[in-house]
């Protein structure tokens, strides 16, 4: 068996990617955006941002966010969607 690596896979996952994906967002994101909102104070980081589109959502909503992910792809997705982001 041929080991994988994780990199290589969620990059090329990314790699793959449309405008259609990094413009779609997350329903969850909007039902708990009272708490989010209201705790705010720090930085948020969000863990696997992916296409960044919850990323550029907390952006849009004023928070200070860190962006990270395991695809250095995801990240350069993220980049052009939530540039507020670090």
């Amino acid at each position: 068996m041929i080991p994988i690596d994780p990199a290589s896979l969620w990059n090329a996952r990314y790699a793959r990617r449309n405008e259609a994906q990094a413009t779609s967002g997350d329903p969850w994101l909007e039902r708990w955006r009272h708490l989010i909102l209201n705790g705010r104070g720090g930085k948020i980081l969000e863990l696997g941002c992916g296409l960044g589109h919850d990323s550029r959502y907390l952006s849009e909503q004023g928070c200070d966010l860190i962006a990270s992910d395991y695809s250095a792809e995801a990240l350069l997705a993220c980049r052009q969607v939530a540039p507020r982001a670090e």
